[in-house]
Order: structure tokens, then C-alpha cells, then sequence
């Protein structure tokens, strides 16, 4: 599939779709705090694609439209300055995703169970909220690294991982992952990964598990 293809599925598990010329809107699955003003992404392919929140007047679109060819990105300065001048305040989120190899094959480790998300050991993990079917490790009796979907649909998931801070560095959360990736693959689900750009931790595991990225985006967001 095109990277813009993805971007669009990942777009529709945060709860955001497309209408008309590109607007986008909440659609009501999955809210996850506000609405972008403006969601820019540059794909994999090396184009750079703008959306804009619905609500914003037709004359402030029209600006920031004449300034996308303006973006270096992930500098988005010229559509701040168009949204700032009129007088809105933003903060802006820059993320990574990814997709997993297509060629991964072999069984889930020996080491991971699967477990459902009322066991009560994936609080210390703050895994108590996730999807319905978690892929955890053990020990000493206890869950130290799960990996489960922070969001899923009928298309496709996307990951939410965490490891006890004590058990990181030992390949505990790439097993996880794995795991995860591999029991969506086999309902004919996408997988997908996605982090904070400037999270090193995360941009790490992404490597153990090459990963290929498949589109950066910006979210320009309501301060």
C-alpha cells in the first residue's frame, strides 16, 4: 500500500476522518484529546501532505495553504506564525511511525504469555486500560514488560509497550512487541508502531525490531 494509505488508517484510530477536500473532523471511535488545527506529514515517499481541523475559517485555511510550500519539514514555523496571527495559541507533537517487516516468520517466544487485561499484574505497568489480549513476560512472578493495542479497529492496531525500568536493556519489550505484531498479522491486521520523536528509548526498540518508517507527522494542536 502508498504511505499515505497508512497515514490515513492511523489517522482513523485517533478518532479522525476526511471530508470534503481534505478537512478532517473527529469522528467519534476513538477521541484522544483535542483535535489537531493542523496535522502535516511528510510519507516515506518523500511528500510532504497537509490536513486542516474543519472549524477553522475558510480565509485562515487559504493562509495556510499558501504556506506549506514554505515547510522544511519537520520546521513548521510559517503555519504557526499564520495561526498565532490570529491570535491561536498551539503546541505541536512530532511522531514516527512505523510497520513491521513483512517477511517476519517463526512462532511467538517461549517467554511470552498472553494474558487478558483484567489480570490484575498489568497495573504495575499501567497496561490495566489496554485492548483485550496482552503479551507480557514474567518474572519472579510478576509481569515486567507487556505490550498490548493502545487502539485497534478492524484494519489495523497500533502498539502500546512498557518494561519495569529494572528489566530494560535485556530484550524484554522486542519479544512483546513481536508478539503483538504477530497475533494481529494473523487476523489480517496491520501493525503498526508509532513514538515521540524524541524518544531514544522507543527509536531503539524500533531498530531491534526493523522497523521500516513509513511517515513523520506534526500535529499542531491547541495550547
Amino acid at each position: 500500500m502508498h504511505p499515505l494509505t497508512y497515514l490515513h488508517l492511523q489517522m482513523q484510530l485517533e478518532g479522525k476522518a476526511l471530508i470534503g477536500d481534505g478537512l478532517k473532523r473527529e469522528a467519534g471511535v476513538a477521541p484522544d484529546g483535542d483535535l489537531p488545527l493542523v496535522l502535516v506529514a511528510r510519507l516515506a515517499t518523500g511528500e510532504v501532505v497537509v490536513y486542516y481541523n474543519e472549524s477553522l475559517l475558510p480565509d485562515l485555511q487559504r493562509k495556510l495553504a499558501a504556506c506549506v510550500s514554505e515547510i522544511q519539514f519537520p520546521q513548521v514555523d510559517a503555519l504557526l506564525h499564520a495561526l498565532n496571527a490570529k491570535a491561536l495559541t498551539t503546541k505541536t507533537e512530532h511522531l514516527i511511525t512505523y510497520l513491521f517487516p513483512a517477511d517476519s516468520t517463526g512462532g511467538m517466544d517461549k517467554d511470552v504469555i498472553r494474558c487478558p487485561r483484567a489480570d490484575p499484574r498489568l497495573k504495575a505497568l499501567g497496561m490495566e486500560g489496554a485492548a483485550e489480549h496482552v503479551f507480557a513476560l514474567e518474572r519472579d512472578g510478576g509481569l515486567v514488560s507487556a505490550c498490548a493495542s493502545a487502539r485497534e479497529n478492524e484494519h489495523c492496531g497500533e502498539a502500546r509497550v512498557f518494561t519495569l525500568p529494572e528489566y530494560r536493556r535485556h530484550g524484554l519489550a522486542r519479544k512483546a512487541v513481536d508478539a503483538w505484531a504477530r497475533s494481529l498479522e494473523a487476523t489480517q491486521k496491520i501493525p503498526l508502531y508509532s513514538h515521540e520523536a524524541g524518544d531514544v528509548a522507543c527509536a531503539a526498540l524500533a531498530q531491534r525490531l526493523s522497523l521500516q518508517p513509513i511517515f513523520e507527522e506534526i500535529n499542531i494542536l491547541p495550547a
